[in-house]
């Protein structure tokens, strides 16, 4: 038995067989999924996310409908089509492609040099743009791009494939293999997490490092080879979005996407095996898309044609004409490079014949399209509670952590608050064509006033400047709606219940002392009902000697809504712990209101 693979918050065992005998699959090695032990990393958080069309919230005060317009969320990171490098045109793009030469990155065992592309992806990031990339040894009718040191000092041989001047290094050799793995950890080591790349391509074997050869067989690998360069991989990228080429038996269990380079050329027909479509299913891997990004390339042949009048999509085999947006909703990809809508030397697509509408239809098809249906007030004292109904209307999820910000903005000076909610709503429900309520519990305690709401999206695997935007109409620059007199803050809160206090006096030759009982009231915003913790303090002077009971243990308890301290004293001598972002409330607010605010 060997762990095959491990993906987060999963466990997984396989058992590889093989058969050494002289009949049948000789030498074939065969996985046998034996157990498989899931702990789900993308649940719903009861009271944050809820896939429902209704308010998260029990009553509403205040309720805005919103206007979804797909257009102003063109430029989106990780979406739509793609350009190899920069380009000229005015189609639009978030991300650029290109190759990198394992040879511009390696120059010996532990000697990388990463300058090649350190200068690449500052380019792309400052254009606003991010980078997809692939790492290649092999390009037909190119030189190789293999480190020289594999060749001259360990005797790697090259084979002659009949595509000069490229060469096909031997993928059996130990020293090649030593290369790629080492290659793999330290590219992970300094860029797993960098916001400059969107998505990496595996890359590495075979042509254009598409993990398919032309030659014969003394040109291919061991698949305890592709195995290892996937463990590789896996080890070494824990954020940043990994795509394969093909999937193999067992590759189910790794967190990996899958790149379709021949897009509607040879992707829908399950009756071809070897077709995009066919290989995902066979291997079980064509519900992988839900967490992990699926991209490709537009065929060559096809770039020319599919957005003409002209093109007839046909599903017959070996016709190589089908249709962009079955294959799209087939596949469910993010990202599309299609090099010739933003070729310089000829332009993008023709205007007047309609060409280039067809293609920003098509480009628009890719990937997450979110935006916001509703949102949903409630005010109660100084607190206020926002439900957001966000819908994805796309063929995808997003893939990276993303968080919702609300910015309460008082409408006479300006000053604002800002919340961003501390789950990514990747786990919160919003694979395609969820709708999900986010219930923001208390989310500040807000002076007298009336104020604006803006509300927006935030990823940190976002570029500053390039964020994602919402698509809904009437957004800023930054892709935010703005709500203005969005709410109205009346009256200051006060305690449900009164604080009453009982002294008692028992006379000593030498002490006296004091016993004082206390009532704290406990309120929920969400179901105004409340709770009473009595505390009773001890005290001895002089020396002061400070004792503390609690009639009703806070311990392991969790208390939803707001706990209201008359003092920081109070606050001390009651038992409860005040986590950073309240310490925050407590320094702004205590002068000002005489009272802290603990959120739940």
């Amino acid at each position: 038995p060997f762990v095959a693979g491990r993906q987060s918050g999963a466990t997984t065992l396989s058992i590889k067989l093989e058969n050494i005998g002289n009949s049948g699959s000789g030498g074939d090695l065969c996985y046998f999924d034996s157990v498989a032990l899931f702990g789900d990393d993308y649940v719903y958080e009861p009271g944050i996310c809820t896939t429902t069309s209704d308010s998260a919230l029990a009553t509403v005060d205040h309720s805005y409908p919103q206007s979804k317009a797909i257009e102003v969320c063109d430029y989106n990171p990780f979406r739509g089509m793609i350009p190899f490098g920069s380009h000229g045109t005015d189609f639009p793009n978030s991300m650029e492609f290109y190759y990198i030469g394992l040879d511009d990155l390696m120059q010996d065992f532990e000697v990388y040099t990463f300058d090649y592309l350190e200068e690449k992806l500052d380019k792309t990031a400052s254009q606003g743009k991010q980078a997809v990339f692939r790492v290649e040894v092999d390009k037909p009718g190119k030189e190789s791009k293999l480190p020289p040191f594999l060749t001259t000092v360990y005797n790697l041989t090259m084979y002659d494939y009949g595509d000069a001047p490229a060469k096909s290094p031997d993928y059996r050799n130990p020293y090649l293999q030593r290369a790629f793995l080492e290659f793999i950890a330290a590219l992970g080591d300094r860029y797993d997490g960098d916001n400059r790349i969107a998505f990496i391509q595996m890359g590495l074997l075979g042509h254009w490092g598409e993990w398919h050869t032309s030659g014969d067989d003394y040109m291919k690998w061991d698949v305890e080879f592709e195995f290892q360069i996937m463990d590789a991989f896996k080890n070494s990228f824990q954020t940043t979005q990994i795509n394969m080429r093909y999937p193999e038996k067992g590759s189910k269990w790794y967190p990996f996407g899958y790149h379709d380079d021949s897009f509607a050329y040879s992707t829908l027909d399950y009756t071809q095996g070897y077709y995009f479509a066919s290989k995902l299913k066979e291997f079980e891997v064509d519900e992988l898309w839900q967490r992990y990004g699926f991209g490709g390339e537009l065929r060559p042949e096809l770039q020319d044609v599919i957005f003409t009048s002209a093109y007839v999509p046909s599903a017959a085999p070996g016709d190589h004409a089908q249709d962009w947006l079955e294959c799209v909703e087939a596949t469910h990809m993010s990202y599309m490079i299609n090099g010739r809508a933003y070729s310089g030397s000829r332009g993008t697509y023709s205007i007047p014949d309609g060409d280039y509408d067809r293609a920003l239809a098509a480009y628009r098809a890719l990937g997450y399209v979110i935006w916001i249906e509703r949102v949903d007030i409630r005010t109660e004292d100084q607190a206020v509670q926002v439900a957001v109904l966000l819908t994805n209307d796309g063929v995808a999820p997003f893939y990276y952590d993303l968080s919702l910000r609300l910015e309460f903005i008082d409408a006479v000076t300006g000053a604002s608050v800002e919340y961003v909610s501390p789950y990514s709503l990747s786990k919160c429900g919003l694979p395609s064509k969820n709708s999900v309520s986010v219930d923001v519990l208390d989310a500040e305690l807000l002076d007298l006033g009336t104020y604006h709401l803006r509300v927006g999206l935030q990823s940190e695997m976002a570029l500053l400047s390039n964020p994602v935007k919402l698509c809904n109409a009437d957004i800023d620059a930054n892709g935010n709606i703005l709500i203005e007199n969005a709410f109205e803050i009346t009256s200051a809160s006060q305690p449900t219940a009164p604080t009453t206090t009982t002294t008692t006096t028992t006379p000593s030759p030498d002490t006296s002392t004091t016993q004082t009982s206390t009532t704290v009231s406990t309120s929920t915003t969400a179901t105004t009902t409340a709770s009473s913790t009595t505390t009773t303090t001890t005290t001895t002077p002089p020396p002061t000697t400070t004792t503390t009971t609690s009639t009703t243990s806070t311990t392991d308890q969790q208390v939803t809504g707001q706990v209201w301290f008359d003092s920081m004293d109070n606050f001390a001598a009651s038992g409860w712990s005040m986590p950073g972002a309240a310490s925050n409330y407590a320094s702004q607010y205590t002068e000002s209101t005489s009272r802290i605010l603990c959120p739940s």
